[in-house]
């Protein structure tokens, strides 16, 4: 039912990463810790669960960075933080209320467990390229000899420049996703890209 319930992110590979984690975490708690299926798992569980993952105890605790395979590795690197844990939860909640339209669950326990409205989200501008990087890009692209090559590279940093768009929603784009666009119904000079993100 689980396995059913994540092929239905298969298009979408970080949330389907994200919700695979949060599940696994839930189930090997589940098995391990509490010696029960997921299916008998009731509401105070899962509050119980979501104390666990700010605290969890030391045999969970993954250190040093290992292979899946190893006898070391461990579920968690350490406490989460309330936005992981509110992330953690909110993937398990989803999971729970499609097992129970599913008629897999009798009754879905995860129902309300999480906050629905979702706290103000802002930008964190540290994480883009300050003015000194911009100068510095500029200045390197300059001195590239005049090639297809760094007509590419100055395409794609226009491309990222303009638009917002992260790499990772960059680097699938195909020559099909960029289109002119239309204004009253006639094509025109501008170029757009279509992108469906979050």
């Amino acid at each position: 039912a689980i396995s059913r319930w994540l092929a239905e992110y298969r298009d979408s590979p970080r949330t389907l990463d994200a919700y695979a984690r949060a599940v696994e975490c839930l189930v090997l708690w589940s098995v391990v810790e509490k010696g029960i299926a997921i299916s008998s798992l009731v509401r105070k569980d899962l509050l119980e669960f979501k104390s666990f993952l700010r605290s969890p105890p030391a045999h969970w605790v993954q250190k040093a960075r290992v292979r899946r395979a190893s006898k070391h590795w461990r579920p968690l690197r350490g406490p989460l933080s309330e936005s992981s844990v509110e992330h953690t939860m909110r993937a398990i909640s989803a999971l729970f209320s499609a097992l129970f339209k599913a008629h897999y669950l009798k009754a879905n326990a995860a129902e309300g467990l999480v906050r629905t409205k979702r706290t103000e989200i802002t930008m964190d501008t540290t994480r883009s390229l300050s003015n000194q990087d911009i100068t510095v890009v500029a200045e390197t692209l300059a001195e590239m000899e005049e090639t297809p090559r760094k007509r590419r590279y100055r395409a794609l940093l226009l491309l990222l420049q303009s638009t917002g768009l992260r790499k990772s929603e960059v680097a699938p784009l195909v020559w099909s996703d960029i289109k002119r666009a239309r204004m009253d119904n006639n094509e025109c000079d501008v170029w757009q890209v279509t992108f469906v993100g979050k």
